[in-house]
């Protein structure tokens, strides 16, 4: 996609692994289980001709997996190989994963977030389930709805609702030293909580909608969109240029 320009690549510098592998049994290893050697019998190439695959030059297994080669920079998404061109020129580089056009970093949870993780999960239960006063509209009673659209007004999470979990936190001797937390996580736990109660009510994947609308990648691809859609219709004029 990124070759022939039919796509904007957003997001972050894949693993790079880029290699054809045979495995050879070593008879010699079968008396209690069979070994075998792996060997490196090809390489993959884009079609710009581009190799994808990380430097494992020195050897180091660790600095293979963990740091990204001998190649790798600093930084993930700097160049790191040789460059090949696009179908309109423009410049892409191989020698160490698919380096996005747009680069984005994931979120990552932090410590907090991640010891959140089980108050959330259990006050929604009960907020679905009706054990939670006042909160009645919240409660799923009814069949799951895996095609469903989420809308702003599913699930709601009002200052009604943080205040209910931020007591419900505070009364628990496992969570109450998050309780001075909540506020500068406020954010992520309302998406979490809205993505629980959405869960219970639409499914797992529907409820993928929730974290998405929060996702600063997803949110930078719907930006380059029409950027994309603009470079794919340049490449095409290009290939049907060509003789």
């Amino acid at each position: 996609m990124q070759d022939h320009d039919r796509a904007l690549i957003v997001g972050e510098t894949s693993f790079g692994k880029g290699l054809v592998q045979s495995i050879i049994t070593i008879p010699e290893q079968c008396v209690e289980g069979c070994a075998g050697l792996t060997l490196t019998s090809a390489k993959y190439f884009t079609p710009s001709g581009r190799l994808i695959q990380r430097d494992y030059s020195n050897g180091d297994y660790y600095n293979y997996i963990y740091r990204g080669g001998t190649l790798r920079s600093s930084d993930p998404n700097k160049p790191v190989g040789p460059a090949a061109k696009t179908d309109t020129g423009r410049p892409v580089y191989g020698g160490g994963g698919i380096t996005p056009d747009e680069p984005v970093k994931r979120q990552l949870l932090t410590t907090v977030q991640f010891r959140l993780r089980d108050p959330i999960f259990f006050f929604a239960r009960d907020l679905s389930i009706g054990h939670v006063g006042g909160f009645d509209k919240y409660k799923v009673d009814r069949a799951i709805e895996f095609s469903h659209i989420i809308e702003a007004t599913d699930f709601p999470i009002t200052a009604e609702i943080f205040k209910a979990f931020s007591d419900y936190v505070a009364k628990d001797a496992n969570w109450k030293t998050l309780a001075p937390l909540l506020e500068r996580n406020r954010s992520y736990i309302e998406t979490e909580l809205r993505f629980s109660l959405a869960t219970a009510a639409y499914g797992s994947v529907t409820a993928q909608q929730v974290r998405m609308r929060e996702d600063p990648q997803v949110a930078k691809a719907i930006e380059v969109g029409p950027r994309a859609r603009d470079l794919a219709r340049a490449a095409s004029r290009a290939r049907m240029s060509q003789p």
